[in-house]
């Protein structure tokens, strides 16, 4: 065996170790959080594997054509000689909406399933969704061929605040609600109207999988409103 080789092995394991930990304590971080929802544990399993599946499956839901422009020079004098002129042409690609089954539906799936499970904080769940929403549609930033940037910590530190200050126990299903809803309205759906920023193909709501800024938000949200 060569030398170089007997020196990557042992670091592709490290690596590997290192991978290996971080989804255990990722899969203990989400079942505690989850648990805190009131999910038993095998719901909790449950909605864990399944959101580990979805996240690469990619719902379609629409597709919306884009109008491109191109700049063309043409000549522009008497005779065509002196200076030029720009001419403004369009070509239509098309650019696929979809939603992400792990990253987006799953978790607005278990956060209608809280709120009709607990009207008796419906007034709680649409003022956090309302302030959660409006701060994430500020911060949202869309970035052409990338996707759209919103920065991690900001929408789950606010719905925990709001969930702490709002009337209502426990605060953590608050926190979560408003945490998926309110990023999933401000930073993806009313983005949509900009989608030809994007310069993609596709637009996938909520496409980063389980660990997307929709689904994080809702697991961190819970945990900072427990601990608060």
């Amino acid at each position: 065996m060569r030398p170089a080789r007997m020196i990557a092995l042992p670091i592709a394991m490290f690596f590997f170790l290192i991978l290996f930990l971080i989804l255990i304590i990722l899969s203990v971080v989400i079942s505690s959080a989850f648990r805190a929802l009131g999910f038993s544990p095998w719901m909790t399993i449950g909605i864990f594997f399944f959101s580990l599946l979805g996240s690469t499956v990619n719902i379609p839901v629409y597709t919306k054509k884009i109008r491109n422009p191109i700049r063309m020079t043409r000549p522009g004098s008497v005779f065509s000689l002196f200076y030029s002129g720009l001419d403004r042409e369009y070509t239509i690609d098309r650019t696929t909406i979809a939603v992400n089954l792990g990253g987006a539906v799953i978790p607005t799936l278990v956060s209608i399933y809280l709120i009709f499970t607990n009207l008796d904080l419906l007034i709680s769940f649409i003022i956090g969704i309302f302030i959660v929403t409006t701060i994430a549609y500020r911060f949202s930033r869309i970035i052409p061929g990338v996707g759209i940037s919103l920065p991690l910590f900001i929408p789950p530190i606010v719905a925990a605040l709001v969930a702490v200050i709002l009337p209502g126990e426990p605060n953590t299903i608050i926190a979560f609600v408003s945490g998926v809803l309110g990023v999933l309205i401000g930073a993806d759906l009313l983005n949509l109207k900009d989608a030809e920023k994007l310069r993609s193909r596709t637009m996938s709501i909520g496409g980063a999988g389980t660990f997307d800024g929709i689904f994080l938000t809702g697991i961190v949200s819970v945990i900072l409103a427990a601990i608060g």
